[in-house]
């Protein structure tokens, strides 16, 4: 049973999955994580607060209907901080409504998803004085988790990249929806990538290979956000745990016809973590035609040694996650 918080109001129905909730609700700023436990931890709390508001201030700057003083509410707060506490107070009550439902439900693990639909009525307001409650309300979707979430996954070269992917922007889950559509069978996940074959990320996750490196030991590449994705907290962590276990990383976005030197490659995001990619699967003209590369799945060694150094990393104080402050 998935439970919906509306404004701090438990509703008596909504939507069922995660998606679903991004496409019933306005376009806003929006996050994803996953809780385990009764004591509804929330790993990394205060950079998915940081997305937000900074989300929520690129999405109000791109909207030629925003008057100046909406935006101004972020612009003004001058660090990640401020911002940070403006968005704060509007989410714990919803929070401390979803905690006390998850606390009565007999699973151990929740999908959380958070989304700040803006209210189209404050685009049309001109006043100075506006507040961040007057501009959005809070949506708290809360699914139980009943499957594995890391488990390896297929997926297939799909279209560009987003419009504007330094925002986590709700609009997404409606634009992509075509390239779901197109989605070879058995693939889950698009790889979103450039006209000449760079992979940027794929449709909900950023995406990681391993390669051989010219000194003959493993590096592990991924894109850079100047490149034009999204930058997930959990990829910050993923390269903490690269660093710690010494391996070299590259920040440049890999290359399909490159694809012969990858030996690993996996997706991750704050639901799943990391998630082994067994095969990517190509079915486009302008990406090399029909193809398909394997991989080894659970079995890689560099991505199993990512998912033991990353578990030690969850575990560290709240102050200690690895992110980039927005």
């Amino acid at each position: 049973m998935s439970f919906l918080i509306v404004n701090g109001e438990l509703q008596d129905n909504g939507p069922v999955t995660g998606a679903e909730v991004l496409k019933s609700f306005g376009r806003g700023p929006y996050t994803a994580f996953l809780v385990k436990g009764r004591e509804f931890k929330v790993p990394c709390w205060d950079l998915h607060c940081r997305r937000l508001a900074h989300s929520l201030r690129r999405i109000l700057s791109s909207l030629d209907a925003a008057p100046g003083s909406l935006a101004s509410i972020f612009n003004d707060a001058s660090t990640v901080k401020q911002r940070e506490n403006l968005v704060c107070p509007l989410l714990r009550a919803s929070l401390a409504v979803a905690a006390a439902a998850g606390q009565n439900n007999c699973c151990t693990a929740f999908k959380v998803v958070i989304v700040l639909p803006i209210k189209s009525e404050s685009l049309q307001s001109q006043t100075d004085e506006v507040a961040l409650k007057d501009i959005v309300d809070v949506v708290v979707h809360m699914a139980p988790v009943t499957q594995t979430l890391d488990s390896p996954v297929s997926v297939a070269v799909s279209g560009p990249g987003r419009k504007m992917p330094d925002a986590k922007d709700s609009q997404w889950a409606r634009d992509r929806e075509a390239l779901e559509a197109q989605l070879p069978a058995g693939a889950t996940e698009g790889l979103l990538c450039t006209a000449d074959g760079a992979v940027l990320e794929s449709f909900v996750s950023n995406f990681f290979v391993v390669r051989e490196g010219h000194d003959g030991h493993p590096e592990v590449q991924t894109a850079a956000p100047s490149e034009g994705l999204l930058e997930g907290i959990m990829r910050r962590q993923v390269l903490q745990a690269c660093k710690e276990l010494g391996l070299t990383i590259v920040i440049q976005a890999p290359l399909l016809h490159e694809r012969a030197l990858w030996t690993e490659a996996f997706l991750t995001n704050s639901v799943c973590g990391i998630r082994p990619v067994e095969r990517i699967v190509c079915r486009r003209a302008e990406s090399g035609g029909h193809w398909e590369a394997a991989f080894p799945g659970n079995k890689g060694e560099i991505t199993q040694q990512l998912r033991v150094v990353l578990a030690g990393i969850l575990e560290r104080p709240a102050e200690s996650c690895y992110g980039h402050c927005w």
